[in-house]
C-alpha cells in the first residue's frame, strides 16, 4: 500500500472503531421520543426494531421502533454494571437478548425485563444459530476461545469449549482478534490474523485448520456460498483446501506495467470476482478494477472501475453480499481534512453480476460509517455514525451523529430515516428486526 495512504487508512479504522449508529424518521416522524420504560402491546408490530446505545456512567437503553415507519414505541433503559464496556442486542427463541463483555441478558421483548442472565466474559457480541450462542471467550491468563452456550434457558456450563490454536495465541499474545460465522453445521474461526479453522457446531471438535500466509480479515464474507477468501487464494470450506488463486486480471493498457496487486473481493458458484489495483512506479493516482472472472474457463467475463484515488482523496469499495443477482457494494470515500485528518462518507450500490453495471445507487447523504446492516425481503436496515476529524482526533459532531434508516433496494429510495433518536449520542449503537417470528442482524447466522 503506497506511504500517502496509511495516515487516511488509520484513521478509517478509528472512525470504524468509535461509532456508528441509530435514528428513526421520514415518514410518519415522530418528534416526541418517550422516556420512560412502558409495555408495548401483544402482538409486537409486523416489524420490531431494537436500537441499543450504551454509556459506562449511565447503563443500556434499549429503543423499541416501529422498524416500518420509524416510530418509537418505547425504550427500555438498564443501570449501568462494573467493568461493562458495550452491549448489542439480538433477538431468537422469544427474547430480545442483550449481550455484553461480562453476560447475556434474556429479556421479555413486550416489557423490557429481564428474564434470567448468564454470566459469560465475551470478547466480543457472540453469534446466535437457533438455541445456541456462539462466542469468544478469554481467560486470566490472556488465552481464548470459542464457546457454545444453550440460548434458551440460564445455564452454568457452555454446551462445550475449543481453544483457539496455541501456536497462534504464542504467536500474536494478547491479540484476540477473532471472527466466528456459522455455516453448514460447522463453526468457522478466524483467528489471529493468520489461522482459520472449523469445528463441528455440535460437539466442537476440529475439522480442520489452517495456518496462513495472508492476513484473514474479512476471510468468510463469501462463506455461505461455501467458500472462503485469504486475499488471493480461495479455499473450500467443507475442506479446508486451497481451490484457487488469483493472478492480477488484465487491465486496461495505459494502466499495465508498474506493480499490480490482485485480491479476490467474493465468490459465487459461478464466478470469482477479483479486484485488481494498478499502483504506478512515480506518484500519481491508485486504480482499481473489478473483473469477473469465469470458474469453469477461467476467462476474464467483465471488469469496470472499482475506486483508486491518491493521498488526499480516495475510494475504496467492498463486495458485502449478493441480493437478486446484484453486488452489493460499499463504496467508501474519503477526503482531506487537514494535514493528518480526513472525512469519510460511504454509500452503498447494487452492480449486475452479469454485467458488472451499476442498477441502483442508494439514497443517503453518505456521511459516516456503518455500524451494521442487514436484509429483510426487498430492504435492507442501516445504523451508520458520521465524526469530521481534525489532525487525526476525533472533532465536533455534525448533525446528525447517529441515525437509522431504511432503503428499498428495488428503487434505492429511502423508506424512512430517523436522525433526531441519537442525534447527540457518542458511541456505537446497533440494531435487530424482529419480524413473522424471525429475528434479523450481523450476529444471526
Amino acid at each position: 500500500m503506497p506511504k500517502p495512504l496509511r495516515i487516511n487508512i488509520i484513521i478509517i479504522a478509528l472512525i470504524t472503531m468509535a461509532g456508528l449508529i441509530a435514528g428513526c424518521k421520514k415518514n410518519n416522524p415522530q418528534d416526541e421520543i418517550p422516556t420512560t420504560t412502558k409495555p408495548v402491546s401483544t402482538p409486537l408490530p409486523d416489524l420490531a426494531m431494537f436500537v441499543n446505545t450504551f454509556d459506562s456512567s449511565s447503563g443500556t437503553t434499549t429503543y423499541f421502533l416501529n422498524a416500518a415507519t420509524g416510530n418509537v414505541l418505547t425504550q427500555y433503559t438498564y443501570p449501568a454494571q462494573t467493568n461493562t464496556t458495550w452491549c448489542q442486542p439480538v433477538a431468537g427463541n422469544g427474547y430480545l437478548y442483550n449481550s455484553s463483555n461480562n453476560k447475556i441478558d434474556a429479556i421479555n421483548m413486550n416489557t423490557g425485563s429481564v428474564v434470567w442472565t448468564d454470566d459469560v466474559t465475551n470478547v466480543s457480541a457472540p453469534i446466535l444459530h437457533d438455541d445456541t450462542f456462539y462466542g469468544v471467550y478469554t481467560n486470566a491468563n490472556d488465552s481464548y476461545g470459542i464457546y457454545a452456550l444453550d440460548a434458551t434457558k440460564p445455564s452454568k456450563t457452555f454446551l462445550w469449549k475449543y481453544e483457539v490454536n496455541k501456536a497462534v495465541q504464542t504467536q500474536y499474545p494478547g491479540n484476540i482478534n477473532v471472527e466466528i460465522k456459522y455455516y453448514n453445521g460447522l463453526i468457522y474461526i478466524a483467528a489471529a490474523y493468520k489461522n482459520i479453522a472449523a469445528v463441528d457446531a455440535k460437539t466442537g471438535v476440529l475439522k480442520w485448520q489452517m495456518n496462513t500466509v495472508n492476513y484473514v480479515s474479512n476471510s468468510l464474507i463469501a462463506l455461505n456460498n461455501g467458500f472462503i477468501i485469504n486475499e488471493d487464494k480461495v479455499i473450500d470450506a467443507a475442506t479446508g483446501q486451497q481451490i484457487w488463486m488469483a493472478k492480477p486480471a488484465a487491465l486496461p493498457p495505459t494502466f499495465t506495467g508498474n506493480q499490480e496487486l490482485a485480491k479476490i473481493e467474493y465468490v459465487t458458484k459461478d464466478l470469482y470476482f477479483v479486484a485488481t489495483t494498478h499502483y504506478p512506479s512515480s506518484p500519481g493516482n491508485r486504480k482499481c478494477f473489478l473483473s469477473a472472472i469465469d470458474k469453469t474457463t477461467g476467462n476474464e467475463k467483465w471488469h469496470t472501475n472499482y475506486g483508486g484515488g491518491y493521498s488526499n482523496y480516495d475510494t475504496i469499495n467492498a463486495v458485502t453480499q449478493v441480493w437478486n443477482n446484484q453486488l452489493l457494494i460499499k463504496k467508501l470515500v474519503y477526503t482531506g481534512a487537514g494535514k493528518y485528518g480526513a472525512n469519510v462518507d460511504e454509500r452503498y450500490l447494487l452492480m449486475d453480476i452479469a454485467t458488472g453495471r451499476i442498477i441502483v445507487t442508494l439514497s443517503d447523504t453518505g456521511a459516516g460509517t456503518t455500524s451494521g446492516a442487514y436484509i429483510i425481503n426487498n430492504d435492507i436496515f442501516f445504523c451508520k455514525r458520521w465524526e469530521s476529524t481534525l489532525h487525526g482526533v476525533f472533532g465536533p459532531v455534525s448533525p446528525p451523529a447517529n441515525y437509522v434508516f431504511t432503503n428499498d433496494l428495488l428503487t434505492g429510495k429511502q423508506k424512512w430515516n430517523n436522525n433526531k433518536l441519537l442525534e447527540n449520542y457518542q458511541g456505537t449503537a446497533y440494531s435487530c428486526v424482529v419480524t413473522g417470528g424471525k429475528a434479523y442482524s450481523p450476529l444471526i447466522h
